[in-house]
């Protein structure tokens, strides 16, 4: 909900270049997390091993679930990016901060 309040409200809105960047700083961090998984012998992020229980999302065994993952990741972010790809094609203004 907050990056909902962040375009309506506060008239911001993706920069040039952010989905890419988004979708880049999202997989690097799967790096990151695989460490502090491993030094504390935890599952953060489902990245060891699948969770228990059914979803939608969770296709296959590991590591292919990821890749559901990924796709629903990058659908839901890039609905939100395209009203914005539109409006800059009309010339609207947008608040940078």
């Amino acid at each position: 909900m907050n990056i909902l309040w962040l375009i309506v409200i506060e008239n911001m809105r993706y920069r040039r270049g952010s989905f890419l960047n988004m979708i880049l700083v999202t997989n690097a961090s799967v790096f990151v997390i695989s460490f502090v998984n491993s030094v504390l012998d935890g599952n953060y992020w489902f990245i060891c091993e699948k969770p228990g229980g059914e979803s939608l999302f969770i296709i296959g065994e590991w590591p292919l679930y990821f890749i559901g993952f990924e796709m629903f990741g990058i659908l839901v972010l890039g609905l939100f990016y395209i009203p914005m790809i539109i409006l800059r094609k009309k010339g609207v203004q947008f608040a940078v901060r």
